[in-house]
């Protein structure tokens, strides 16, 4: 057995242990039998385990009734040591210690029920994002795929993610078993998908309002979140617009026919030094003349903001 939980001693390893240990300590008046239930990773428990022995060992001969029952603590802890508890027991003690283990326990997918509810419902809502207008943005297919990568990990491979964000999803999910701080993620990034074309469509805005719902939030929900990212999205536009612009020669809100102008100038500038240059020229004028291409692309994908629109 194995929870989606870490070591709380090494936080490196899953919880797969969780084992009683008896004590017994010395001082004034004497100490009392004491008994815990410890939890961790098999070398950490161990560890935790022969760590208490030794101590009880140390000490507990000093207690009342006279180190009596030192020879009983040391021997149960012992046996703690050597035998191996069957996993009904193991639950048993997570359960006392409060772990939901139902909810923890990893299956054979890699994945913890809540683990796997949220990968779902990740996949759910992404896919849901990118086939909101019907169409599939190449830029929107690979935001939600890495969206799904950070949230998913790699429980699910990568051809098996592209190829269901691939499909639009054709059932409906249990969102709410997901936890609220983990829907409003997904929503919030179902908004990012929905305005990474610079513009929300009415079915977009649509699909948001019913996955806002999905989620146990109000459809005016998804629309805070698209004003608010709003501003961010028109930053990035210019940003990518001025910086296309200047690779191109002209300002950054240049007419279509400045732009247009100033484009074929310079590729007749490459092409006209292609043929008298040397081979190390002529690769450097290849790659400016793919900057150059690339630049004249961004700069029709990212049109001027219009600050009064808004």
């Amino acid at each position: 057995m194995q929870l989606a939980v870490s070591c709380p001693y090494c936080e490196a390893q899953p919880i797969s242990e969780a084992r009683e240990v008896w004590a017994l300590r010395s001082g004034r008046g004497g100490s009392p039998f004491g008994a815990r239930i410890l939890v961790g990773c098999r070398p950490c428990v161990l560890a935790q385990v022969r760590a208490s022995t030794a101590c009880t060992a140390r000490s507990g001969w000093w207690t009342v009734p006279w180190g009596l029952l030192t020879p009983i603590v040391i021997a149960h802890n012992l046996v703690t040591l050597a035998v191996k508890d069957p996993p009904a027991k193991v639950r048993e003690r997570l359960l006392q210690v409060g772990l939901a283990v139902d909810d923890l326990e990893v299956g054979d997918d890699g994945l913890s029920r809540a683990q796997r509810r949220l990968a779902d419902g990740a996949v759910f809502v992404l896919a849901s994002s990118v086939h909101a207008d019907g169409v599939v943005d190449p830029r929107e297919l690979a935001y939600a795929i890495r969206i799904a990568r950070e949230v998913v990990g790699d429980a699910i491979s990568l051809a098996d993610l592209e190829a269901r964000l691939a499909e639009p999803p054709d059932t409906t999910n249990d969102l709410q078993a997901v936890d609220p701080e983990g829907r409003y993620v997904l929503l919030r990034a179902a908004c990012e998908i929905a305005m990474i074309d610079g513009e929300v469509s009415d079915d977009e805005r649509v699909a948001l309002h019913v996955l806002a719902r999905h989620l146990g939030s109000a459809p005016m929900v998804a629309d805070l979140l698209l004003e608010q990212l709003a501003p961010s999205q028109a930053v990035t536009r210019e940003k990518r617009r001025a910086e296309a612009a200047a690779v191109i020669g002209v300002a950054p809100h240049a007419s279509e026919a400045q732009a247009r102008s100033a484009y074929e100038r310079a590729l007749l500038r490459i092409h006209g030094a292609v043929e008298t240059a040397d081979d190390a020229t002529q690769e450097t004028l290849a790659t400016e003349l793919t900057a150059l291409q690339q630049a004249w692309k961004v700069w029709h994908d990212a049109p001027a903001f219009d600050a009064d629109a808004t």
